[in-house]
């Protein structure tokens, strides 16, 4: 028991933080989900930049041939 007892310190702070950033990073996941933009123009940017993605894809594809 002696000798486990060094590693087991040693070992409880990484255990300890990759705990914490496992709950972290569940905790940023849910909250994105249910979360929904309540500013109009933010849905308009983000249309405008599928769009934009949209003609350079179609550019690319033109260039190509």
């Amino acid at each position: 028991m002696n000798q486990i007892l060094p590693y087991l310190f040693y070992l409880s702070c990484p255990i300890s933080m990759g705990g914490m950033m496992w709950f972290m990073m569940r905790g940023m996941q849910g909250g994105r989900a249910d979360r929904k933009p309540s500013d109009p123009r933010i849905d308009a940017l983000q249309r405008e930049v599928q769009a934009l993605h949209a003609a350079q894809r179609e550019r690319e594809r033109v260039e190509m041939k």
